[in-house]
């Protein structure tokens, strides 16, 4: 079973990097195509102005769904799957602490 969390744990490092690269495009798009709202999130990037109130106000904007209403496609399918992304990534996560927790990957 140790194999299946070392495999498990390979998969969150992945998912966590393309996390990043979804962030980037999303910050992308708002940057060029929507830039009062970009503005209002703080400008934020991955590394430069990313900050405590950047980031909550981003998650506000994702997870209230607030890119739905800026009328963009392909935002809209962008987000989205943001949306949805962030969820099964965060399941992955807590099967990973309860496998451990309960003892499902020892050797």
């Amino acid at each position: 079973m140790l194999i299946i969390f070392k495999v498990v744990v390979g998969f969150l490092i992945l998912s966590t990097l393309y996390w990043f690269y979804l962030c980037k495009k999303m910050y992308g798009m708002l940057g060029t195509r929507h830039e009062s709202v970009y503005e209002e999130l703080g400008k934020p990037t991955l590394f430069l102005n990313n900050t405590i109130e950047n980031g909550r106000k981003f998650n506000r904007f994702l997870f209230k769904r607030e890119w739905l209403s800026l009328d963009d496609v392909e935002l809209e399918k962008h987000g989205g799957f943001m949306y949805f992304y962030f969820f099964v990534h965060g399941a992955i996560f807590v099967f990973l602490i309860v496998g451990n927790f309960f003892g499902w990957f020892k050797p």
